[in-house]
């Protein structure tokens, strides 16, 4: 990892420092990064849509609870994958010593790799999986900001 000596003769790692979002998503647990990862509608968004598409008022209490019928049922149809999206990034977490955002990039970085790749085996799974984990987590430790733009691109 490439270091920088700063202001004061310090020596400081290439890294960039974590905005207050991604301090905020570090310190998320597994309960946290699950209500991180679920949908949440905004009530004025719904009232506002069926106002101009449908052209149909409706007042904040009825929006709310569309708002929440949608938040529910796209939960529920997405309840697997954001489990094991969630499990994988705690994962990687703890088994590369990372933060929750560098285990979340890594695992973008891996579904990436995945793609819309079908009917995988076992063994070709572990096969992407072990080479795309080395490879992203090289490239996170070499070169951070290239990193981080691929998280960005990715998510």
């Amino acid at each position: 990892m490439s270091e920088v000596v700063g202001k004061k003769g310090m020596k400081q790692s290439g890294h960039r420092t974590f905005t207050y979002k991604e301090r905020k998503f570090n310190s998320f647990g597994r309960g946290g990064l699950l209500d991180y990862f679920t949908p949440k509608s905004s009530p004025e968004e719904i009232r506002y849509s069926f106002r101009t598409k449908h052209n149909h008022e409706m007042s904040l209490s009825e929006a709310k609870l569309v708002a929440r019928s949608v938040d529910e049922k796209l939960a529920e149809d997405n309840r697997e994958f954001r489990t094991d999206m969630v499990d994988t990034i705690l994962h990687f977490a703890n088994v590369f010593d990372v933060s929750n955002i560098e285990a979340f990039a890594l695992t973008c970085y891996l579904y990436k790799a995945i793609g819309a790749k079908e009917n995988l085996t076992k063994r070709e799974l572990g096969d992407i999986t072990e080479k795309t984990i080395r490879e992203a987590n090289k490239l996170r430790e070499m070169n951070w900001d290239s990193f981080m733009r691929i998280l960005k691109e990715v998510s």
